[in-house]
């Protein structure tokens, strides 16, 4: 789905999600301002066995879920991206922006600003958990981008990562906070930060930046 022009919008008006992929569909959308989607999961899209799910180049704001995935929720699907894109003010009980379950896919924040997104458990931005039992599950990287002012209740203000890897390049994450790893919480696979800052990060109960 893509834009021609100035761009359009798609609004949920807060009473709907937009999407919801299935049977290996994927979707890329691309210079679209994608606002008020609101669903249990995935405000903006829902992915269930789906292929990949891709965000290019567009606006989104004010996106929710009340249990996973704020802007989208990939379940036992392909890779999700978020490409050259600006995300604000979403939230969700776990995955403020993502929320991938069982995925095989990797989670991608490429060129883009995170502003202000929350989970009320875990994950203001990124909840991912790939089962040990699937094959070379893709790793969460955030590459080139700024995430600010993101928060979890529980754990993983930024990002929250079990039995995956979570690579950060040439990134900043600041403002963040949580109980634990008021940036990063890894309780199992590996972080690798290279050439970023974690800054401002505030955890109530331990590992302000990292956890």
């Amino acid at each position: 789905v893509a834009s021609s022009g100035e761009g359009a919008t798609l609004d949920g008006k807060g009473g709907t999600g937009l999407f919801y992929l299935d049977g290996g569909c994927s979707l890329t959308l691309r210079g679209l301002t994608l606002v008020n989607g609101s669903a249990d999961s995935g405000g903006v899209v829902y992915a269930d066995g789906a292929g990949e799910v891709e965000i290019i180049e567009s606006t989104v704001r004010d996106c929710s879920a009340g249990y996973n995935g704020g802007v989208v929720h990939a379940s036992s699907s392909g890779a999700v991206s978020i490409i050259g894109s600006a995300v604000t003010s979403c939230s969700a009980g776990y995955g403020g922006v993502v929320h991938a379950y069982e995925n095989s896919g990797a989670v991608s924040i490429i060129g883009s600003t995170v502003t202000g997104c929350s989970a009320d458990y875990s994950g203001g931005v990124v909840f991912a958990w790939a089962a040990k039992w699937r094959p070379d599950p893709g790793a969460v990287s955030i590459t080139r981008s700024n995430v600010s002012g993101c928060s979890a209740g529980n754990v993983g203000g930024a990002t929250s990562t079990s039995d995956t890897d979570l690579i950060v390049t040439d990134s900043t994450i600041s403002g963040c906070n949580a109980a634990r790893g008021g940036a990063v919480y890894v309780p199992s696979g590996s972080a690798s930060l290279t050439r970023s800052t974690i800054s401002n990060c505030i955890a109530t109960e331990s590992g302000g930046g990292l956890y």
